[in-house]
């Protein structure tokens, strides 16, 4: 009994290897791929943080401009950015 439970242990081992092996050389094949991946998703992460951080300025600046004083103290500029916020 004790025997053949080392033998199935090794075997399940020796199986176990064999699947890591394979899945470690299936990954080799799609190591370009996912690098390639990453520098696009890194790339969209960056545009997308800075359009927040432009979002938020604007947004202050609309609430700037859209004060009443602002708009009499410095109409041009409000209207400017009247024009350009749609």
């Amino acid at each position: 009994m004790q025997a053949s439970f080392a033998v199935v242990q090794y075997v399940l081992f020796a199986v176990d290897d064999v699947c890591t092996t394979r899945a470690y050389f299936i990954l080799l094949l799609f190591v370009a791929e996912i690098r390639d991946w990453e520098v696009s998703l890194r790339s969209i992460q960056q545009v997308v943080s800075e359009w927040i951080q432009i979002q938020q300025g604007w947004l202050a600046l609309e609430a700037i401009f859209s004060t009443e004083e602002i708009v009499m103290q410095m109409p041009k500029e409000a209207n400017m950015f009247r024009v350009s916020n749609g």
